[in-house]
């Protein structure tokens, strides 16, 4: 009597295996339909952003930011790593300001200033559920052009000649959260440009990034 009952449970074991094996091979192509396929390693990006000074020199404030418009091209490995290249053009805006020029020489003026950024970025992707994390860094250089209006002065705060143009250095840690559907993809960002020329003031800058992968 053991040996036809050791061949049924035998005989009820592979039934159940053949069972979920044809199960496995009948799931697998829908799961294979429903895997996101690995998006195109090539990347063009498109900013709006917005722009405010964080620090000033010698006490006389700047805004080369304002409104910016920007334009990035990237390439990203499968495991995440990104490296770019990006421009950055900002429309500045005018300040109003009171400055104290000698003793009890005060002076109200208004100045204006845009600025022009072109760096390379290295970064990191991380996937997060439907969503893709960026972490990365820009360095590259930023020219500066301010105007101080019709002063009767040539140089004031440390600004020499009170029309003209600086260019620096920059580094600029960056965080963006963007939203890929199929080949196009859109998102936020947040950056903070550190300015290592002292007549270039350093900014805090958000942006709204839309984009597609080639």
């Amino acid at each position: 009597m053991r040996g036809p009952r050791s061949t049924k449970r035998v005989c009820g074991v592979l039934r159940r295996w053949v069972l979920l094996g044809c199960l496995a091979a009948a799931a697998a192509p829908a799961a294979a339909q429903g895997t996101p396929p690995r998006p195109a390693p090539f990347e063009l990006l498109a900013s709006v952003a917005y722009g405010d000074a964080t620090t000033a020199f010698r006490e006389l404030r700047i805004e080369p930011y304002g409104p910016l418009f920007g334009a990035e091209f990237g390439y990203t490995w499968g495991f995440g790593l990104r490296l770019g290249a990006h421009v950055n053009y900002g429309l500045g805006r005018s300040v109003t300001q009171r400055y104290e020029r000698g003793i009890g020489r005060e002076i109200t003026f208004t100045n204006e200033a845009q600025s022009l950024s072109s760096s390379a970025s290295l970064g990191y992707d991380l996937p997060l559920y439907f969503l893709i994390l960026r972490y990365s860094i820009n360095w590259g250089i930023t020219w500066m052009r301010r105007d101080f209006g019709a002063l009767p002065y040539e140089s004031l705060g440390g600004y020499s000649p009170t029309r003209g143009t600086a260019a620096g250095f920059q580094l600029a840690p960056r965080v963006a959260l963007l939203w890929p559907v199929g080949r196009f993809e859109c998102g936020l960002g947040l950056h903070y440009v550190v300015q290592f020329s002292d007549g270039i003031p350093s900014g805090l800058l958000g942006e709204l990034l839309l984009g597609t992968r080639l």
